[in-house]
């Protein structure tokens, strides 16, 4: 393979290496409102398809309407997040803004009332099928495998660049034949 096509193919790679540590650490960190999700059920389909990642911003108001697809939190036995869109919301005689949700899929709402609090944010992207890499990566082996992948290309590339360079070195030093005259 030619130098340059090397080059091209070890950055892509580092590259998409890269992208995919930002969206981990954005999966677990959110950042100026920003937070990634993956989509773990079906519930959604067509809008959103088991699989997909999910960029989420948060409304620092709450500001959120009828029709929009949230993800929020929810305290069954455990808490989980769940992406769904609202089909309802109001206040309580308590004065709690809350709301009402359903998945697109599913034929009844949700069993629950959500505090808007408990919004994680608003959908304002997804891209298909990135999810399952996400999910991969946050498991022990995938974190794993990730993380070495990401030190080999990184050392790879170190490695090949000192290499060429001392090659280039060593072949502008000069070393005199003997003649054989030697005394």
């Amino acid at each position: 393979m030619p130098k340059s096509y090397q080059f091209w193919v070890w950055l892509a790679l580092s590259l998409v290496l890269l992208g995919v540590a930002i969206l981990a650490i954005l999966s677990y960190v959110p950042i100026r409102g920003f937070q990634v999700q993956e989509i773990v059920s079906g519930s959604m389909e067509p809008a959103l398809s088991k699989g997909s990642m999910v960029l989420t911003r948060r409304d620092p108001g709450d500001h959120y309407q009828v029709g929009e697809v949230v993800t929020f939190r929810v305290t069954t036995p455990v808490t989980e997040l769940i992406t769904h869109r609202i089909v309802r919301v109001y206040v309580t005689p308590g004065g709690v803004p809350v709301m009402e949700t359903r998945g697109d899929d599913n034929s009844s709402g949700d069993p629950w009332i959500t505090p808007l609090g408990a919004v994680v944010g608003k959908v304002v992207w997804a891209v298909p099928v990135v999810g399952y890499t996400l999910t991969w990566v946050k498991t022990q082996a995938g974190f794993l495998v990730f993380t070495v992948l990401f030190f080999l290309f990184s050392v790879s590339y170190e490695l090949t660049w000192l290499f060429r360079y001392s090659w280039q070195m060593m072949r502008r030093i000069v070393i005199p034949r003997s003649t054989g005259t030697e005394a």
